[in-house]
């Protein structure tokens, strides 16, 4: 069994239980700060960068391929997708 990884957990449940009164109120500020503007803003901003790559990366695939004079079709590996990212665009 690693040493490291069992004397982390056993560390870390002897300072939460030291700190026990603390807990409620941890959690509410997690939640708290979960949900206001700042972090979804910064969720919606980051998913609109990622999904701004794919779109353009689609957009450039369909434009070399109506520049050889193919019709144009989507295929996820031709603009760096992985198989199991495939899955998601399905």
């Amino acid at each position: 069994m690693p040493f490291m990884g069992v004397s982390y957990v056993i560390i870390s449940l002897i300072v939460i239980l030291f700190h026990v009164r603390l807990v409620p109120a941890m959690f509410g500020q997690i939640f708290a700060d979960a949900f206001d503007f700042k972090a979804i803003f910064g969720g919606v901003a980051g998913s609109c960068m990622i999904l701004g790559k794919v779109a353009i990366d689609t957009l450039k695939d369909y434009e070399s391929q109506k520049k050889t004079g193919k019709k144009p079709v989507f295929l996820g590996k031709n603009i760096g997708l992985k198989e199991e990212e495939l899955e998601y665009w399905k």
